[in-house]
C-alpha cells in the first residue's frame, strides 16, 4: 500500500491554478489551458507537474459542487455573475481547503491569500481581493452539504 503523499504548495503554485481555472473556461480542451498556464508558470515537466495536474483535473472534475458552494458563500444566483478571476480564485481555494486537505499543504495559506487577493484587486474592483480573503474566511465543511 502506498502512503498519501501531501503536497506543498507556494502562493506561485496557488497562482497557477487559479489562472489555469480561468482559462479553462475559454480555452478548450482545458488541457490546453492548463498547459499554457504551467508553461508560463514554468511548471510543465517539472516534478510539481503532476501534482498541480492532479489538482487542477480535480477541481475541473468538481465544478459543479465548487460553484454550487460559492452560490452558498456568495448570495449570487449563479457564480457566473461573478468576476471571472473571482470565481477562479474561489474554486481553487474550496477545492484546496474543503477536497485536499489532507493530500495539500499551503507552505504559507496567509502568504497565498494575500498576494491572490493584491492580484485580484489589480485586476479588478480595488475590493474584489477583501470581499474574496472574507469569502474564504467563511468556508466550512457545511457549504458542500447537500
Amino acid at each position: 500500500m502506498v502512503p498519501d503523499v501531501v503536497v506543498t504548495l507556494d502562493w506561485r503554485d496557488v497562482a497557477a491554478l487559479v489562472e489555469a481555472v480561468r482559462r479553462a473556461e475559454a480555452v478548450k480542451p482545458s488541457q490546453q489551458a492548463k498547459r499554457n498556464v504551467f508553461e508560463e508558470y514554468g511548471i510543465l515537466g517539472s516534478a510539481k507537474d503532476p501534482p498541480l495536474t492532479a489538482l487542477f483535473y480535480g477541481i475541473m472534475l468538481r465544478l459543479g459542487v465548487l460553484d454550487k458552494a460559492i452560490e452558498r458563500l456568495t448570495g449570487a444566483k449563479s457564480p457566473l455573475l461573478l468576476d471571472s478571476k473571482l470565481r477562479a480564485a474561489l474554486r481553487v481555494f474550496i477545492y484546496l481547503e474543503l477536497f485536499a486537505r489532507g493530500r495539500v499543504k499551503l507552505s504559507s495559506r496567509a502568504e497565498a491569500l494575500k498576494r491572490v487577493a493584491a492580484w485580484l484587486s489589480s485586476r479588478g474592483h480595488p475590493y474584489l481581493g477583501m470581499w474574496f480573503v472574507d469569502t474564504v474566511r467563511n468556508l466550512s465543511e457545511d457549504v458542500v452539504a447537500p
